[in-house]
């Protein structure tokens, strides 16, 4: 449930009625803490924030930057364009910053005309970093250039995280991206982090012409890296050669690589190469015996293959029971399906359904079409499943059939759904009405969206205006122009899209930035104490200690709150993904729930390995579910908050598998390192 959300939403449907919970909050008594509320509020023309900017107080100029940047309306770029010309570094570093994040192509000139002056050169790491950002094909000479000329390794640094966000661009494949460009990143590759790591996440992210990246070039440059990190990144770079020389090379590392990061990527970056017997033979070797989170790696990749015969079923058979854990166990079952002909993969696939643990019985599941008619009847009947967990796995691919495959039975045990009166469930049943076009199924729909638990999860409204967007009802208007008002930014895109899908013209009326929120920002005193605060996690694997970090001090104050509730103990963590993130803090246990809201709070903080992010689904969308960087994830900087940072137990990070649990979370006063 979000307490926000469904405030909000009363507030929305009972106009003039006051639902707001800010009461008990301390005067104000800190221009930094009226700053930070403005932030948490998203009132990007407050007042308070001109002051600021116009003060002679650096440090609360630039952390009206990073609020307007955070806030990110685009109207905020012309504010903050100016602040690239002062005398203070840091105010300059946060308007670059800022102007990154709110991502408006007018942008362009100014940084340019900024980087053509600064001296400074962590000012100029976050130009090139502002510049990647805006991702548009005028940005790429002017890193290249810059490329030729930069040699500070902290502005490089930066230079080379301006590639990795250019590339992320929609059309960046399409880009003519010089082999020159691409020869100077895999020789910085070469140097220390941060710059080698940055150079590699660079090379990981272009999605040009692989020639310009010469197969050997890059095995050497992977070779000569002086981090293991900076190696293991650049093997996403590599995997897109499908030859045997790669082959052989990413058989070496999975085999001798000196990080286990290193040889879960060498796992990963063998899938799609040929299913030679020395790829197997290291798959099976790397899957049976290595740390868990590589065995996991080993296992995925394995699974990407097909009609394997002799030895390999033979062994994933073996470790469907041998496997250490059923997260392994489930992997394996995975990986076994189809190397087997049809009569054993049924088999297969019913005996998975009857393992113990929820989370193998949930991977089964995805495999049930393979079975046809039989499998749309077991899933009809686990859509049934008293289990949220199960149920909700169920809908999710009976959602994806296509519609020869929808029949009226199977509609019925989907609509029959909206009486769990669970949000996350009847947000699938809705997706799929849309899909299908279950026009007379609306009346259930809208009953379902006005219930007060609905209303409390945004998504619930937010797909109802995406059925109404496929139905194209004329009668519907109404409706849809009534959540054009929704509080949440989310469902008034969707009731945008409906309301133009229906009358065929386009929305007049500008789209809103931001949610329009009714709870209250943490009081000054909770944040202070919240920031001197640390955690300690207790888990299935042993105890891990979270420092919390001053860039995101709201996020910090709603996870201590929330720790010292006792919210989190005995919560599962339900996604690892080897050489990424171990993500928990979910109610439900699927990735789809949590409890409050959390907003953006991205600085320039890097995700680095054992820093403690949030969550989204899309901007400002955070709640309790937080994630562990596995690895050095910096090409998340800027899109995700860093809150805290592990300071004890990375070992034990480390060696988390999918459904172990946080036994329990205590908050304490910060000890020290």
């Amino acid at each position: 449930m979000k307490p926000w959300i469904l405030l909000a939403a009363l507030a929305f449907l009972a106009p003039g009625k006051s639902y707001a919970t800010s009461k008990g909050k301390p005067a104000l008594d800190s221009e930094l803490y009226q700053l930070i509320e403005i932030e948490d509020q998203r009132d990007g023309r407050h007042p308070f924030l001109q002051e600021a900017l116009k003060g002679k107080d650096p440090e609360l100029a630039a952390r009206a930057l990073l609020a307007l940047g955070r806030i990110g309306e685009p109207g905020a770029a012309p504010l903050v364009q100016p602040h690239l010309a002062s005398s203070q570094a840091t105010v300059r570093r946060h308007a670059a910053f800022a102007l990154g994040l709110i991502k408006q192509a007018e942008s362009l000139k100014p940084l340019q005309g900024r980087l053509a002056r600064e001296s400074q050169p962590a000012v100029r790491a976050e130009l090139y970093a502002a510049l990647g950002r805006l991702q548009v094909p005028e940005v790429l000479p002017i890193l290249e250039a810059a490329l030729q000329q930069e040699k500070h390794p902290v502005a490089q640094s930066g230079l080379a995280m301006g590639f990795c966000f250019l590339f992320l661009a929609a059309d960046a494949k399409t880009w003519d991206v010089s082999p020159e460009a691409l020869s100077l990143l895999m020789n910085q590759m070469k140097s220390q982090a941060p710059l080698g790591i940055a150079a590699a996440w660079a090379l990981a992210r272009y999605q040009g012409d692989i020639s310009r990246l010469p197969e050997q070039a890059l095995i050497a440059a992977i070779t000569g890296a002086r981090e293991p990190e900076a190696r293991a990144i650049a093997l996403k770079a590599l995997a897109r050669h499908k030859t045997e020389n790669t082959a052989r090379f990413l058989t070496q590392l999975l085999q001798e690589g000196e990080s286990h990061n290193v040889r879960i990527e060498a796992a990963q970056s063998l899938a799609g190469q040929t299913p030679q017997d020395f790829v197997l033979k290291a798959l099976l070797a790397a899957a049976g015996r290595d740390m868990t989170i590589v065995r996991a790696a080993a296992l995925n990749t394995l699974a990407t293959f097909q009609n394997l015969s002799g030895v390999v079923p033979q062994t994933l058979q073996a470790m469907t029971k041998s496997q250490p854990s059923p997260w392994l166990q489930g992997k394996a079952y995975l990986a076994l399906a189809p190397q087997l002909p049809a009569d054993a993969r049924r088999t297969l696939i019913l005996e998975g359904l009857q393992h113990p643990d929820v989370y193998v019985q949930r991977e089964m599941i995805t495999l049930l079409p393979q079975l046809d008619a039989e499998g749309l009847k077991i899933l009809a009947n686990k859509a049934d499943n008293p289990s949220i967990l199960i149920a909700g796995a169920a809908l999710h691919v009976l959602r994806e059939r296509g519609k020869d495959q929808m029949n009226d039975s199977l509609k019925a045990v989907m609509l029959k759904q909206l009486a769990r009166h669970d949000p996350v469930i009847t947000s699938i049943v809705m997706d799929a009405a849309g899909k299908f076009g279950w026009k007379d199924a609306l009346p259930l729909l809208i009953k379902a969206s006005e219930e007060k638990w609905a209303l409390a999860d945004y998504p619930v409204q937010e797909n109802l205006m995406g059925a109404l967007a496929q139905f194209q009802d004329p009668a519907t208007l109404p409706l849809v122009e009534k959540y054009l008002q929704h509080p949440v930014r989310n469902v008034v895109v969707k009731a945008a899209e409906a309301w133009q899908n229906i009358t065929g013209k386009p929305l007049e009326k500008p789209l809103p930035h931001n949610h329009r929120v009714d709870e209250a920002t943490p009081a000054l005193t909770d944040i202070q104490k919240a920031l001197e605060s640390e955690i300690i996690l207790d888990t299935d694997k042993g105890r891990v200690r979270l420092v919390m970090l001053k860039d995101a001090p709201v996020t910090a104050t709603k996870v201590v709150q929330w720790a010292q509730k006792g919210f989190y103990d005995g919560l599962n963590f339900h996604r690892v993904v080897p050489h990424w993130v171990v993500q928990g803090g979910d109610p439900r246990g699927d990735g789809e729930g949590g409890e409050g809201l959390i907003r953006d709070e991205v600085s320039m903080s890097p995700h680095l390995p054992y820093t403690v992010g949030i969550a989204t689904a899309g901007k400002d969308t955070g709640s309790t579910q937080m994630f562990f960087n596995l690895g050095n994830n910096t090409r998340l900087d800027g899109a995700y908050t860093v809150f805290a940072q592990v300071i004890d137990g990375r070992d034990v990070v480390d060696r988390l598998e999918l459904g172990d649990k946080i036994i329990k979370a205590t908050v304490q006063p910060f000890r020290g390192l």
